[in-house]
């Protein structure tokens, strides 16, 4: 006879909710390949580069977090800005960067939840 543990039993372990249990069994996406893939694109790439990378994660492969791997590589995507001038600006101007390469495809990053903090003097 089946029970309600069963579909929440994995590797004999029962889990606590359902989501757990399909999480362990590698059921759910989450957006650790693309947090690797953009790790691994900050060593050899340029900011602007790694910009146009983080626009085909978002145009193309739909992560389920686009604003944590926003926040988790936005440094790496504004080191060139910030050469030139302070973070607070540096960072919006990414920003209007990655907006402006996505709109290119008919998109935006409000589509995706990213929003500017700031807006870029001129």
């Amino acid at each position: 006879a089946c029970s309600f543990d069963d579909p929440k039993t994995v590797d004999g372990q029962v889990c606590q909710t359902f989501m757990e249990a399909a999480k362990r069994q590698g059921l759910l996406r989450d957006d650790t390949e693309y947090e690797r893939c953009m790790s691994e694109a900050v060593i050899f790439q340029m900011p602007q580069q790694l910009r146009r990378f983080f626009c085909v994660i978002l145009l193309y492969c739909n992560p389920t977090k686009p604003v944590d791997l926003w926040n988790s590589f936005k440094a790496h995507m504004t080191e060139d800005f910030m050469q030139q001038i302070d973070a607070e600006t540096a960072e919006p101007m990414a920003f209007y960067a990655i907006d402006g390469k996505l709109k290119e495809q008919g998109r935006s990053c409000s589509d995706f939840g990213i929003s500017s903090s700031t807006s870029v003097p001129y």
